[in-house]
């Protein structure tokens, strides 16, 4: 597999920065997304079906079920598992 980088200007010593800019993100948008504020924050209530979601995951560890948890197998599906 190729890579390529994209700013050859970047600073390598700062990993997240050069991930962010070379998909294009800006430096303002890395900073909300890594530090949010609560005016940005989204309610995770408005996600479908979560109260049940979350009901039936505490029932499961009362009972002491067994708990699957499917991951999507790359870097932000293993982080998300991560922080699960």
């Amino acid at each position: 597999m190729l890579y390529e980088i994209i700013n050859k200007d970047a600073d390598f010593t700062k990993p997240l920065e050069t991930i962010f800019n070379n998909r294009g993100i800006p430096f303002e948008t890395m900073e909300m997304l890594l530090h949010p504020t609560q005016e940005v924050e989204h309610d995770f209530r408005l996600l479908p079906n979560i109260i049940e979601c979350a009901e039936r995951i505490i029932e499961a560890i009362k009972n002491e079920e067994k708990i699957f948890l499917q991951v999507d197998s790359d870097a932000d599906g293993y982080t998300s598992a991560a922080l699960a």
